[in-house]
């Protein structure tokens, strides 16, 4: 159990946060939480980017897709530090007994994703996508249902931006995956 602050502020551990029966609602950034605030129609673009890349993934035995709400316990010297992106890939090689685990993913996944909702905190959303690829995450897809654009960045430091009439690829990492940004985007309006 973390003790409180100076400030009186209480910390958790990771261990705490894995425990808490509201911790779906919560990221863990250094012992503070910091509550999710996906909207729905956020939390359904990051499902059909899911339903999408799911079945892809089993037929072409590339590896395990995981849905929202999966925290990610991979910062060495950062115990704390548990972030939930929208969902995400993890080639097989790395998945120890090839399955995903039944607590947090502490193995750096190959590929994440997430969806930026109305009250997302742009300063925050960017951070992450900094320490994603400071993890060795290869690809980190941002979607942005606003202006209805993906932002893509890639572990070489290159980044691009998808229109909406484009499709986001899977790159290298799982060849061959292609998804219609028309397909994932509410109607403009």
């Amino acid at each position: 159990m973390t003790a409180p602050t100076a400030t009186g502020k209480r910390l958790y551990d990771a261990d705490e946060f894995l425990c808490m029966p509201d911790g779906n609602e919560y990221e863990l950034d250094d012992g503070d939480l910091v509550r999710l605030n996906m909207g729905a129609e956020a939390n359904d673009i990051a499902g059909e980017m899911y339903m999408a890349l799911k079945p892809f993934a089993r037929t072409n035995r590339l590896g395990a897709v995981f849905p929202a709400e999966c925290g990610l316990r991979i910062f060495p010297g950062r115990p704390s530090r548990v972030p939930k992106p929208d969902g995400g890939f993890i080639a097989h090689s790395k998945l120890p007994g090839d399955r995903l685990p039944r607590g947090f993913i502490e193995v750096v996944p190959d590929i994440v994703w997430e969806v930026v909702s109305p009250n997302d905190n742009a300063i925050y959303t960017e951070r992450k996508v900094r320490e994603y690829l400071g993890v060795g995450i290869r690809l980190v897809w941002v979607v942005y249902p606003d202006t209805r654009t993906v932002h893509v960045f890639r572990a070489d430091g290159t980044a691009s931006v998808i229109e909406s009439g484009g499709a986001i690829s899977g790159e290298d990492i799982c060849p061959g995956f292609e998804l219609p940004l028309a397909t994932i985007l509410p109607p403009a309006e």
